[in-house]
């Protein structure tokens, strides 16, 4: 497998041939960037000016991030434009805890980067803190990760496109689950440079209270997009590569795993086809409840 970081013209001939319609927020008339829908069994995410580009043969869309509504919505081959009203109170005031914290910094030692995390993949890492880790509620993550761009071939892809690849911005969020593989939190879209090593710090604003039941954290890689904000084709697959360690961490159990985004089969232990045994080098921060 080669590893590239890309972009391709394609993208754009196709959109030209295809219905354009953008989502705007309704209160304050702003395009709406990486918002995921489902249309006709696909999902799509809108991208950087708000646009999505669809082959008009269904009468109905679904919006499937829960930060908006309404969540399904009635559209014709005429559609320019679709409202969403942002379904997340917003506080006026945002007020700072003074409660204690606790720190589980990422591991030090034996770390690498191995396994990518892909858009056409979902990896859960199910984790299950230690008790004096419990009743507490999670506030936030860390985590470093490389990125990383691949196509099979590099037949149809000029040495001018993987110049413009190089300046991507990969789009990703964090989704965390409960024990019923119920969303919990899903972070606002992150974007960054494809050619840079990046450090995440999400700030986790849903009060998620860590029990002796697992919860499930995954890092979805959306997909990337050029200079003028369309995504790129769908043939050449985004991914990441999270900082690793060998060493499971001693604050909790984890298991990861693994399955092909929108497939019907159930998750496989990633943890038995992984010859290096490593997990993702997740940092957290902790918040009494009391």
């Amino acid at each position: 497998m080669k590893s590239f970081v890309f972009f391709s013209l394609l993208p754009i001939i196709l959109f030209a041939q295809q219905h354009k319609i953008q989502l705007i927020n309704k209160e304050t008339r702003e395009p709406l960037q990486f918002v995921e829908l489902l249309y006709n069994n696909e999902t799509l995410f809108s991208d950087k000016n708000g646009n999505v580009f669809i082959d008009f043969n269904s009468d109905k869309i679904e919006v499937l991030d829960g930060n908006y509504k309404p969540n399904l919505i009635e559209i014709s081959a005429t559609t320019q434009s679709i409202e969403l009203q942002n379904s997340v109170t917003e506080l006026d005031e945002m007020v700072i805890s003074k409660k204690p914290r606790k720190i589980i910094n990422p591991q030090k030692k034996k770390l690498f980067k191995y396994f990518p995390v892909q858009s056409d993949g979902v990896i859960l890492n199910e984790i299950i803190f230690n008790k004096e880790y419990q009743n507490k509620y999670l506030r936030k993550i860390y985590f470093k990760s490389l990125p990383e761009s691949y196509i099979p071939s590099i037949d149809g892809y000029s040495s001018e496109d993987f110049k413009k690849i190089k300046n991507a911005t990969q789009i990703l969020r964090i989704n965390i689950f409960d024990t019923d593989k119920k969303l919990l939190f899903s972070s606002k879209p992150i974007e960054f440079i494809s050619k840079n090593k990046n450090f995440f710090e999400i700030d986790i604003e849903d009060d998620i209270l860590l029990t002796d039941k697992p919860i499930f954290i995954e890092i979805q890689v959306l997909g990337a997009v050029d200079e003028m904000g369309y995504f790129i084709d769908k043939k050449i697959k985004m991914s990441i590569r999270p900082e690793q360690a060998r060493n499971a961490p001693k604050e909790y159990e984890v298991k990861i795993w693994y399955k092909i985004r929108n497939s019907k089969f159930d998750y496989l232990d990633y943890n038995k086809i992984n010859m290096y045994k490593s997990y993702i080098n997740f940092g957290f921060e902790l918040e009494d409840i009391d």
